[in-house]
């Protein structure tokens, strides 16, 4: 006969009897009984009653764990390949389906990854051919943070990012202190635009590009530490590797070229474009450096 221990939480123990192998069943409630087997020997399912449709309860059985599904009925064929509440009713002699759980100890989180899933603690074994993040039908990839709306890959392989202030940050720290009220800024690149809070319509693309900015509106900056040093400034444009980096609160300037600079950091409407070029003062256009 097989001896099955139904262990009920608060302390409560059935111990049921069938042929051959010993059971723990791990129940929640003390209203729990167990019905004998009628003499049936492979019946791959425990009989009870007082149980819901649905409820699901774990049973060891010595060598290895599994999970059960009551449903109702008097015997057990096919086990479903999904374990969820259906339509049938919890019924004397009714019986529970049989699911297997993987072993693996590599697939944590959910249960019945079995390979199928990913983990929390990453896959491995994995086949670019096959495996993959996303959907199957003509939906978009939506990730989420605290449950809201970041990051949506469309169909047509658009990437979208969404924030309170229709802005666009990609690059570790970049807009880490922009307020997202609305400021419309697009930032790329380690660190750029670290310090805006409230400044808005701006680009800055490259390392450090706009790093220093706080409330500076309007401004263009593209190259590695690009008008950089910016904090107050308006509708300022720096093309190239520090170009225009040492201006702070002067507006309306224009640098291209790397290197490209004024000579003080609180000129207006100053150009100097080339290598090198520096402009050192306000309404006041340089092309060149000082060799040409």
């Amino acid at each position: 006969m097989k001896h099955l221990s139904a262990i009920v939480l608060l302390f409560i123990a059935v111990e049921l009897i069938f042929a051959q192998s010993n059971y723990e069943v791990m129940l929640n409630r003390p209203d729990i009984t167990g019905l004998t087997g009628g003499g049936t020997t492979n019946l791959d399912g425990i009989p009870t009653t007082g149980l819901a449709v649905g409820t699901i309860i774990i049973v060891y059985d010595g060598s290895e764990s599994r999970i059960y599904r009551l449903t109702a009925g008097t015997d057990v064929e096919n086990p479903p390949a999904v374990i969820r509440p259906d339509d049938f009713n919890a019924t004397t002699n009714a019986k529970v389906w049989k699911v297997r759980i993987s072993s693996d100890p590599a697939e944590t989180g959910h249960g019945g990854g079995g390979g199928t899933g990913w983990s929390l603690t990453g896959n491995s074994g994995t086949d670019t051919s096959t495996n993959f993040i996303g959907t199957t039908d003509n939906q978009p990839l939506v990730i989420r943070t605290n449950n809201t709306k970041k990051v949506i890959i469309t169909q047509k392989g658009q990437l979208e990012i969404k924030n309170t202030g229709n802005s666009v940050f990609i690059g570790s720290e970049a807009g880490k202190n922009d307020d997202l009220s609305g400021n419309a800024n697009v930032f790329i690149g380690d660190l750029a635009g670290r310090d805006n809070t409230t400044g808005d319509y701006n680009i800055a693309i490259g390392l450090n590009a706009f790093f220093q900015n706080t409330t500076g509106a309007r401004n263009i900056a593209c190259g590695t530490a690009a008008i950089g040093s910016n904090t107050t400034g308006n509708d300022n444009t720096g093309i190239g590797y520090w170009s225009l980096l040492n201006n702070t609160t002067g507006s309306a300037n224009t640098t291209i070229g790397s290197n490209a600079e004024v000579s003080s950091g609180a000129l207006i409407n100053a150009t100097a474009l080339g290598y090198n070029a520096s402009v050192n003062a306000s309404n006041k256009v340089r092309i060149g450096n000082t060799t040409v």
